[in-house]
């Protein structure tokens, strides 16, 4: 009997186990549970269970104006195999910013799985302010990449002024201080600048010392940007990402003279830093609406405006040039065609626009040119009325009118041109005169092509170059043949779209008759055949390390590559008898595989 219960005790034990198993299970975790402003959190998200492959990748949570969503880093799976029932994991990380201090919760992330939801546990977030010259709460110096450097690394935005007139232009300058090593360094955010015109200045990334905050500093600008505000209200320049290599001694400590040997640079480690500069707040202020001009457009600034013309004395029906140029310092590519008045003596054409823009330290500087072509059509004295530009004067602190002198033309009469008008005619009405009415003959003429020659024949022409072209193309088609021949690696790739969907049709063959394993087998040949043949990689023994460490040279995005690699590692599964498959699996599986194959098509 005590075998018998014990038996009866094991069995429920069992029942109880697989009851408590769930088939999907969320969990999230951070980095650190204090981070200061401007730094960066990693949030990752682990989904668990059988269910983990089927529900998709888990959306990041929108942490409001606490912390700024920044990018992902991809997901990564594990797949095991135990009592033959396969246990899948998945863990996806997202990386924010903090932005303002307090404390934020983070809400449970909710995954749905067959109309039922799945949730993690909430995570409670400290943000404190974090300055150059002060730790990052919470971090550690024992790890490698974990050593908290924000003392002697960190990235400052500098403006040259935070309080301005709508589109008046604020300089920016993004500038790195360093008392570490750095080897190199790569943008991996750029500010944003919604509401903003930029211009970019050239930075000189040439390296100085400078004292901040009782400190010495190796500094260089590593960008400059000068912003035109399009609109007031309080306006804000995100932070900007920066990733940097840090060359740090050797850690090792010991009493060893030869320990001393391992001080050279040469044998220092090299660590990865993320900086993050802060965002800048710009208050703009609205133009004023006293004493604003009627035909005021925008401009703000000091500007000269200029206007000539090519000569002063044509014949009428003969083109002169009219050149008007703006210059000075603002806003140059933004500034407004300027309209002129002239009488309907002249015909008018688009002009020509062409610009000069210099940014640099002081500002934005240039000028914009319009040239004009006008065609006088009557003789006599004709006049180009003064041109008018209005802009706001930073400086005065008030609007201000620029005009230009009337400009004279005497105008000869020219061949065709009428002098007398004659009673109650406008010049528009005798511009018509002799155009407008044409004298009727009274006898039908006889007309005879002249000069009609076969060999200037469309269809004549058309049978002397259609050879030619023939000709052309099949010495094209015998060249591209033999490069072909000539480059294996080339012609493979040039026919793996077709034979990946030769072998996407096989399985879908398979799919409609129920034959599970063949399909599988099919759609494996496929997606290995495909890969295969577009890195010129023996399809025979290819393994998934070596795909994608091929395809992680060519830059593919990462989420792709790990679609790939879970299909192919479905495919197996099924294919070897790991698992009963149905058919609504198969189709959906196929589909995913031929979306991926039309991805990778157009990149590989």
């Amino acid at each position: 009997m005590r075998g018998v219960h014990r038996s009866i005790f094991i069995l429920l034990a069992g029942l109880m186990t697989c009851a408590s198993a769930q088939v999907l299970q969320v969990a999230a975790s951070v980095d650190r549970s204090t981070v200061g402003v401007n730094q960066r959190l990693a949030l990752t998200i682990t989904l668990s269970g059988e269910a983990a492959q089927k529900v998709g990748r888990p959306t990041p949570p929108d942490l409001g104006e606490s912390l700024k969503f920044l990018g992902s880093s991809g997901t990564s799976q594990n797949i095991q195999f135990v009592n033959g029932r396969m246990s899948v994991e998945m863990s996806s990380t997202f990386f924010y910013q903090a932005l303002k201090t307090g404390r934020v919760i983070l809400p449970p992330i909710k995954v749905v799985y067959q109309n039922k939801e799945y949730a993690s546990n909430p995570i409670e977030i400290e943000i404190v302010a974090s300055t150059p010259g002060q730790p990052t709460p919470g971090s550690s110096a024992s790890g490698r990449d974990e050593q908290d450097l924000s003392e002697m690394l960190f990235v400052r935005t500098l403006v040259n002024k935070t309080r301005v007139y709508q589109n008046e232009p604020v300089l920016v300058t993004y500038r790195i201080y360093t008392q570490v090593n750095v080897t190199g360094y790569a943008l991996t955010q750029l500010p944003e600048t919604a509401g903003f015109w930029v211009e970019e200045i050239d930075a000189q990334a040439a390296t100085r010392e400078e004292v901040y905050q009782g400190k010495r500093y190796t500094v260089a600008d590593i960008k400059k940007l000068a912003v035109f505000p399009a609109s007031s209200g309080s306006k804000t320049i995100g932070p900007m990402g920066l990733s940097c290599d840090v060359r740090l001694p050797s850690q090792r400590r010991s009493r060893d003279i030869f320990d001393s040997f391992f001080d050279d640079p040469f044998f220092r480690r090299t660590v990865k830093q993320t900086l993050y500069s802060p965002a800048v707040t710009i208050e703009v202020l609205p133009l004023p609406d006293a004493d604003k001009p009627a035909g005021f457009s925008g401009a703000v600034g000091r500007y000269t405006l200029d206007a000539s013309v090519d000569r002063r004395e044509v014949k009428a029906n003969e083109a002169i040039s009219l050149t008007v140029k703006l210059a000075g310092q603002g806003n140059i590519k933004t500034l407004p065609v300027p309209n002129l008045q002239l009488s309907s003596d002249f015909e008018q054409y688009e002009p020509k626009i062409s610009q000069k823009v210099q940014a640099d330290a002081e500002g934005v500087r240039g000028s914009k040119t319009f040239e004009y072509v006008l065609i006088p059509r009557f003789p006599g004295e004709q006049k180009i009325k003064s041109i008018e530009f209005v802009y706001f004067d930073l400086v005065q602190k008030r609007y201000r009118t620029l005009k230009t002198p009337e400009i004279t033309v005497q105008v000869a009469q020219g061949e065709g041109s009428l002098v007398s008008l004659g009673p109650g005619l406008s010049k528009e009405e005798v511009r018509l005169i002799g155009q407008d009415i044409r004298f009727i003959k009274l006898k039908n003429s006889e007309f005879q092509p002249i000069g009609r020659l076969l060999y200037m024949q469309p269809v004549y022409l058309a049978l002397l170059i259609v050879p030619f072209l023939v000709l052309m193309g099949a010495v094209g088609y015998q060249r591209y043949s033999e490069q072909l021949n000539r480059n294996q690696a080339l012609a493979r790739s040039k026919q793996a779209g077709r034979q990946a969907r030769k072998r996407l049709g096989s399985a879908h063959k398979a799919l409609k008759a129920g034959s599970g394993k063949v399909f599988y087998a099919e759609l494996s040949r496929a997606l290995l055949g495909f890969v295969s043949d577009k890195l010129d990689l023996a399809e025979a023994g290819v393994t998934s390390d070596i795909i994608e460490k091929r395809l992680v040279q060519k830059n593919i995005d990462r989420e792709w590559i790990d679609d790939l690699l879970k299909l192919l590692q479905t495919c197996d599964y099924f294919r070897f008898g790991l698992g009963d498959s149905r058919k609504d699996e198969m189709a959906a599986l196929f589909q995913q595989a031929k979306t991926l194959l039309v991805k990778l098509e157009k990149i590989l």
